[in-house]
């Protein structure tokens, strides 16, 4: 059988690394702190949308206005 000892100082060494109190504490912020700026970031994912959107529009258009020779590469740029 083990020494009780040991399985006290291998217990005691897994609280210490993973305190479950402050591991509780920790997530029940983060989920307070989500469940705040759930509004704030679905705005900014909203506009980060519209803005994919309004670009590939804008790529559809000049597709369909017959411009199809690219403005430039990045490497073929001039420093």
């Amino acid at each position: 059988m083990a020494n009780p000892q040991l399985i006290l100082e291998l217990s005691k060494g897994f609280f210490h690394r993973n305190n479950p109190i402050r591991e509780a504490i920790n997530g029940a912020y983060t989920a307070v702190y989500n469940m705040l700026t759930f509004k704030s970031k679905m705005k900014l994912l909203k506009y980060k949308f519209m803005l994919a959107q309004q670009q590939l529009d804008q790529m559809e258009e000049h597709l369909e206005a017959g411009n199809v020779e690219p403005h430039g590469i990045k490497i073929d740029r001039p420093f």
